[in-house]
């Protein structure tokens, strides 16, 4: 898989993971935070946003086909560090937030888990890759016996 076609595909985890994203993130800013506060409600929703990086991760798959280890680990990258840049940017045009404000939020605990979950999906691709075959392995797939 040639790099541009890797930053397609990575643009493309990112795009779907990041809309899932803010869609989630209004309805628990709307529905749950105020019944719940604002690091209960994140926490709740780091499950569902990890089972979403992977169902994207799992389309992407699919849609890609066979790619190498490290094809799928570029895949992921880039989607993490769209999805970091694109964090940054939205926090600093919508709430006003910096770099900063973005690193003490990081600092606690719900911020934390937070930034792992976002990198789990650094490797999320090559699971779901490993989960339905899709990695190549450099063997042939279609050898006679």
């Amino acid at each position: 898989m040639a790099g541009p076609q890797a930053f397609r595909a990575g643009a493309l985890l990112f795009a779907l993971v990041f809309m899932a994203g803010f869609a989630l993130g209004a309805i628990r800013e709307i529905l749950v935070r105020p019944y719940l506060g604002p690091e209960t409600s994140r926490l709740l929703e780091l499950p569902l946003m990890i089972g979403i990086s992977y169902a994207a991760s799992s389309l992407v798959v699919r849609r890609l086909g066979v790619a190498s280890q490290c094809n799928w680990l570029h895949i992921g990258a880039i989607a993490f560090l769209l999805l970091i840049a694109a964090e940054l940017v939205l926090g600093e045009v919508l709430f006003r937030r910096g770099l900063m404000a973005f690193l003490r939020d990081v600092m606690t605990l719900p911020g934390a888990l937070s930034l792992l979950a976002q990198a789990l999906l650094i490797v999320m691709p090559l699971q779901a890759a490993r989960r339905t075959g899709h990695v190549d392995d450099g063997r042939s797939r279609h050898s006679l016996p």
